[in-house]
Formats: structure tokens, C-alpha cells, sequence
């Protein structure tokens, strides 16, 4: 956790995702990402290196470890919210978003129901239909080309199952074994919001 964000007084809300899933969202943007050089991409490759820690923004368990952390020493300014528990709920998920930030909705607002509007305006759907979000480039050089577009995809839960083996997944399942066992394994990053009944319907 970077000095300057613990540091700053503000308040942190931190995402997490099935490491399963932000590996096969990495392999998807990074398909959408063109590079000049036109190298096609060795996604068995890419497995190796991010089982290794290797990933954009470092090994994404001690990455996610080190919110966790914060959030269990200072609850009131770190929050850790799953993506699954997002899906499964956006209505409840927002509340306890707005709450946490100082801005609870009044009983008035919800019995006018301006936490579903406001859920269905932050929705994926109504986010990737944007125009903003569907054409235009947010960044380009000489050697790649990110276009808005690259960045919504499914936002589903749970399609690894649908591009990774079981080998593969099994071996991401269990490289948190250590850290489980050392007694500090965050349940909300690694593995229990998974087995929400969200994730059954």
C-alpha cells in the first residue's frame, strides 16, 4: 500500500476478484491491446509469469494481502469489497458503499428508489454502452494502442471456468496455500465470497 495513499487520510475502497477470473481478464485485454511489433500472445506464458508474481501491478495476492490488512487496522478508512459480492447484490452493495463514504441514502431515498436507479446507472451494461466507453482511444505510443472499448469485456463472475483447465485452475487455488496456513489467508479476497449463494444463481 503505497505511503501516500495510507498516509493521506482519505478513505480507500479496494476491489477484489477471483484471481482465476483477473487472469483471464488479463489475457483478453491484453489481446485487445495492439502492439506494433504484432507478437501474438503465449498465454501459457503469461500463466507462468503471473503464478510467479509477475502482473502489471505486482503479484496480485500480496497486492490485495496488503488492503486486507489495512482494512482489518483501520475499518473505518480502508474498505475490501468483492466484485462477486458486487454482482450478486449491486443494491446492497452500494449502501454499504455509501455508508462507508459519510453519505448513507435517507429512508426517503430508498423508498423512492434512488439506490436501484443508481445501481442500474453504474451497471456494466449501462457503463459499456456508453458512448465514451465504446469508441476512442484513452492511450497511444509508438508501441501500443489502448482503446476505451478494451477495458469492458463480460463483467462476469466466474468465466474462468470457461477458458482455464482444471489444471490451471487448481494451480491458482493453491498458491495461497503458505499464506493460508500461516494463519493470515483473507477470506473475501481468496475464496469465501465465492461460495455466496450469489454465485449459484
Amino acid at each position: 500500500l503505497p505511503a501516500s495513499i495510507r498516509d493521506s487520510g482519505c478513505r480507500v475502497v479496494y476491489v477484489t476478484r477471483d484471481p482465476k477470473d483477473v487472469f483471464v481478464s488479463l489475457v483478453h485485454f491484453r489481446r485487445e491491446v495492439r502492439h506494433s511489433a504484432g507478437t501474438p500472445l503465449d498465454m501459457d506464458a503469461l500463466f507462468e509469469s503471473f503464478c510467479s508474481g509477475v502482473s502489471p501491478y505486482g503479484p496480485v495476492w500480496e497486492h490485495a494481502l496488503e488492503y486486507w490488512n489495512e482494512s482489518l487496522r483501520r475499518p473505518g478508512k480502508v474498505q475490501v469489497v468483492g466484485y462477486e459480492e458486487m454482482k450478486g447484490d449491486p443494491p446492497g452493495s452500494l449502501k454499504k458503499l455509501a455508508a462507508f463514504l459519510g453519505c448513507p441514502f435517507s429512508a426517503e431515498e430508498e423508498r423512492e428508489g434512488l439506490v436501484e436507479e443508481i445501481s442500474e446507472l453504474c451497471s456494466f451494461q449501462s457503463l459499456s454502452g456508453l458512448d465514451v466507453n465504446k469508441s476512442g482511444v484513452l492511450d497511444k505510443s509508438k508501441s501500443i494502442v489502448v482503446e476505451r472499448k478494451s477495458y469492458f469485456r463480460l463483467g462476469q463472475v466466474r468465466d474462468w471456468r470457461n477458458h482455464l483447465t482444471p489444471e490451471h485452475a487448481d494451480r491458482l487455488d493453491r498458491i495461497d496455500h503458505p499464506r493460508e496456513a500461516a494463519g493470515n489467508r483473507p477470506e473475501a479476497f481468496l475464496g469465501t465470497i465465492h461460495h455466496s449463494s450469489c454465485l449459484n444463481k
